[in-house]
């Protein structure tokens, strides 16, 4: 629009190539003031009032919709106008969504399949929620970009996504919360990254993500959540912040491939934690330590094991079924042992010569007591014995010999055995 002495309109078409966030720009030539103004919120220009030759910026949102969008920006220069028709193409699908206080939450979408982009806003608000279950089973979900606008994802929210093999959050400065059983049973996701700005990882995020190989854990973090990571079969690594300062109850429950795990300096290990972590050989438990929950390291592979004077307190069956172990070190400081730790440790060892009997006791559900101090029972291993061959061969002769065990009243078994039947006078 060079010549403001004329009226006229000229009309021109902007192929945006993307369905995400972008800017263009537009040359714009006027020897006085010229303006801009869009009919659509989320195609935004970004200076108006401007004198002479100049470039018109013009931000567009992502589209958070499949079918395409267009929005006209108009350009007036005196008499003169430029029309701007900006056509973006869909997006990855039809987001729902609803909005509140705070901007947009996305709460699902009609057809979710391929690559997920969040858009970042919707209409010029920010989005900045994922609802709870709100791609709950979207197992055509192949990838999902979480832009740093979200601050919220909700419970279960791409839970069983079971094609979701890629998750990228972008580079964010605001905390995030991912709340619990967030990525549960995302069985094809393999590697995650997770943002700045998580302070609080909740139970089962991770749960049953059998793919899942690498995770990095950001500074900031204090807690890993109770089954946070629990049956992620394929993660052979982890390195805990130094932030950190519990590992909730199972939280690396059966990850049999868990090879090497930093600790950082958390002050509490839960009950059953590191179980069935078959993998793992050695692990450095820090000074800061203070307890070890019950079965925290129950059936690991755990050759030789230090517990630092910093724990006060050993849970029950800490170390139990480890059948690698050969040495543990217990420094100065421990208060309490757990009862399994604690029984163990006495019928393997006999360290002050106290006379300990080392026999190894019967946990049959049968046991009898032999020996000078033998037991009678009415039922024992002969009479059961003798019962089970009657019954197999149909032997009422062995059926016999088994009744007059069970009655010999010369070793009284029961409250009759201890009676003397007198008969009635009249013989009745």
């Amino acid at each position: 629009a060079s010549n403001p002495d004329y009226w006229w309109t000229l009309d021109l078409t902007l192929t945006l190539r993307t369905p995400g966030a972008t800017m263009e720009s537009v040359t714009v030539g006027c020897t006085g003031a010229w303006t801009a103004v869009s009919d659509s919120s989320w195609a935004r220009p970004g200076i108006s009032g401007q004198t002479g030759d100049g470039t018109l910026s013009i931000a567009f949102d992502a589209n958070p919709h499949r079918t395409e969008r267009t929005a006209t920006i108009s350009i007036s220069c005196g008499g003169a106008r430029i029309a701007v028709t900006a056509v973006q193409p869909g997006g990855f699908s039809d987001v729902q969504y609803a909005y509140g206080d705070g901007g947009a939450t996305v709460t699902g979408s009609a057809n979710p399949a391929g690559s997920l982009a969040i858009p970042s806003s919707i209409d010029g608000r920010p989005v900045v929620a994922i609802s709870s279950f709100a791609f709950f089973g979207a197992s055509g979900i192949t990838s999902v970009s979480i832009p740093a606008s979200v601050t919220n994802i909700g419970e279960k929210a791409f839970k069983f996504c079971t094609g979701l093999r890629e998750l990228v959050f972008e580079p964010r400065s605001k905390p995030i919360t991912i709340s619990k059983a967030a990525f549960q049973g995302c069985s094809a996701l393999g590697e995650v990254t997770l943002p700045a700005g998580v302070t609080y990882l909740y139970s089962s995020t991770f749960e049953d993500c059998d793919a899942l190989y690498s995770v990095y854990i950001p500074e900031g973090v204090t807690a890993i959540g109770s089954c946070c990571f629990s049956k992620c079969h394929s993660l052979t690594t982890i390195s805990i912040p130094s932030s950190a300062r519990e590992i909730k109850s199972f939280a690396f429950f059966s990850c049999e491939r868990l090879e090497a795990v930093s600790m950082g300096n958390v002050t509490s290990i839960g009950e059953k934690a590191f179980k069935n972590t078959t993998s793992l050989t050695s692990i450095t438990l820090p000074s800061t330590l203070e307890s070890l929950g019950k079965a925290a390291f129950f059936n690991s592979g755990l050759t030789s094991a230090r517990v630092p004077g910093s724990v006060r307190s050993l849970g029950d069956y800490c170390y139990q079924k480890c059948s690698s172990l050969t040495q543990i070190a217990l420094e100065d400081g421990l208060e309490e042992i757990g009862e399994g730790v604690e029984w163990k440790h006495d019928q393997a060892f006999e360290p002050l010569g106290l006379g300990i009997d080392t026999t190894l006791n019967s946990v049959g559900s049968h046991k009898l007591r032999s020996g000078p101090v033998a037991e009678d029972h009415m039922y024992n291993p002969l009479t059961i014995r003798l019962l089970q061959k009657a019954a197999r061969e149909g032997s009422y002769e062995t059926f016999k010999k088994y009744t007059a065990m069970v009655d010999n009243l010369e070793v009284p078994h029961t409250l009759r055995g201890l009676l003397d039947l007198k008969p009635a006078p009249n013989g009745g």
